[in-house]
């Protein structure tokens, strides 16, 4: 027979303990580590030259602590205050590859394409 119970690790991470019987224990991992997206998100069309827009702001329209950024194709991208500009040599993103940030209270997110032109998908995450 199953029987559960919450107990906690040396982290302070709450997790589900199981015994089976009066010997066999194991542990189960819980769904912790799923995001939240609420808010609409905002998109960058690259292109040889750098873009930037406004990082989207979490459901609760402040500035959010991380954000998810994904790319169709290969892109560089920069986060900073206005006026920030992406170069060939900042952080890369690879096409259907996905990334999150902490944003640290900046505002803008700029990019720019490494190869070709695509787009870089910014999205505001909730609850982190």
């Amino acid at each position: 027979r199953l029987k559960r119970r919450n107990v906690t690790n040396k982290g302070g991470l709450r997790l589900p303990f199981f015994t089976v019987g009066m010997t066999e224990r194991f542990y189960m991992p819980l769904m912790d580590d799923a995001i939240t997206v609420i808010a609409t998100g905002a998109k960058i069309t690259t292109s040889g030259a750098s873009a930037s827009i406004a990082i989207p702001l979490d459901f609760s329209g402040n500035i959010p602590r991380y954000i998810r950024v994904g790319a169709t194709a290969p892109a560089c991208i920069r986060i900073g205050g206005a006026g920030v500009t992406a170069t060939t040599n900042d952080t890369q993103l690879q096409p259907g590859d996905s990334q999150m940030f902490t944003v640290n209270f900046q505002t803008t997110i700029a990019a720019i394409q490494v190869s070709g032109p695509g787009q870089v998908q910014i999205s505001p995450l909730e609850n982190i």
